[in-house]
């Protein structure tokens, strides 16, 4: 049986990397350089299709799987070999005013 080793590589983070790395030490947990956004579908939507499409791109984009690791104080980026991501998706429909539901789960 043949087994197959995984080599993570490191690389040291430019200066720029390090000013957002350094800001997100500073302020766990706040989104500081995320941008939030929203789709309306009205119809059926095929949700197995869209979780597909979102694989593809996270395989195709870089960006997408790299994580800034802490190694003896000092931060480096690395990309993840395999990004599983489950696409969350939540059905304001039921609600009783769905737009103003959405934008109070937007503030917090």
């Amino acid at each position: 049986m043949q087994t197959s080793v995984i080599s993570v590589k490191e690389y040291p983070l430019s200066s720029y990397q390090k000013d957002i790395w350094f800001e997100q030490c500073m302020y766990p947990g706040k989104p500081i350089y995320n941008i939030g956004g929203y789709v309306e579908v009205k119809g059926n939507l095929n949700t197995a299709i869209i979780s597909q499409s979102m694989q593809l791109l996270i395989r195709q984009n870089d960006s997408l799987s790299a994580r800034f690791i802490d190694k003896k104080g000092e931060p480096y980026l690395t990309f993840l070999p395999e990004a599983d991501y489950e696409v969350p998706f939540h059905d304001f429909s039921v609600k009783e005013n769905p737009n103003s539901f959405l934008h109070q789960l937007d503030e917090k």
